[in-house]
């Protein structure tokens, strides 16, 4: 899903690439697919694997997206979620790239206070308080996430176009709740502070 231009699409034998824009097609020697994530062009129960790289953040409702995955997989399939967690606000307008000429005195004033703003923005995300009333309510609560004001007309840095600021955490619980399995997570304080990584899930329907 996401797949771009198909740089993993030798990973195996059978492969399936999807991606918005059907102008890549023309890069694949296998399958491809012009769809939305949010609503995958496949009938239930295709695949016994999808895979997802980088591509999660730049989606506006990712829980539409995470229901769609789990639909056309068999149950038992593998799911490998890997984005860009935790995207931060700025990155769409560039600031930690661009010089402070760049900016008005409101701008320079951002720009000055994103150090901090950084260690404060680390804190809340990989140690969290919260993580661990989340931890206790996951059942009954829907995917949580925070929507950015993606930049489509200037690429800054990467994820400057990113849509939402998910934590991996939040979708390691959502698939949980779904009755799925995380295949590389450890203990219970692991999956609590780490979850920056990708996601190895079995989806058991």
């Amino acid at each position: 899903m996401g797949s771009g231009r198909g740089y993993l699409q030798d990973l195996v034998e059978d492969d399936t690439g999807l991606d918005l824009s059907p102008s890549v097609a023309r890069r694949y020697y296998k399958k491809f697919v012009a769809g939305s994530a949010t609503a995958l062009p496949f009938p239930d129960n295709t695949f016994d694997a999808i895979w997802t790289v980088w591509g999660l953040e730049h989606i506006p409702e990712p829980e539409k997206t995470m229901r769609e995955m789990r639909r056309v997989l068999k149950p038992g399939g593998k799911l490998f979620l890997m984005a860009a967690w935790n995207c931060k606000p700025w990155l769409a307008d560039g600031f930690t790239v661009r010089p402070y000429s760049d900016f008005n005195w409101k701008g320079k004033l951002v720009k000055a206070s994103l150090l901090l703003r950084d260690t404060a923005y680390l804190q809340t995300t990989y140690l969290r308080p919260t993580r661990f009333l989340r931890h206790l309510h996951y059942r009954s609560t829907p995917l949580h996430c925070n929507k950015l004001k993606p930049n489509y007309a200037v690429y800054w840095q990467p994820d400057s176009d990113a849509a939402i600021d998910i934590d991996g955490y939040e979708a390691y619980l959502w698939h949980r709740a779904q009755g799925d399995q995380c295949l590389n997570c450890g203990g219970a304080w692991e999956e609590m502070t780490n979850a920056t990584g990708a996601l190895i899930l079995q989806v058991n329907q």
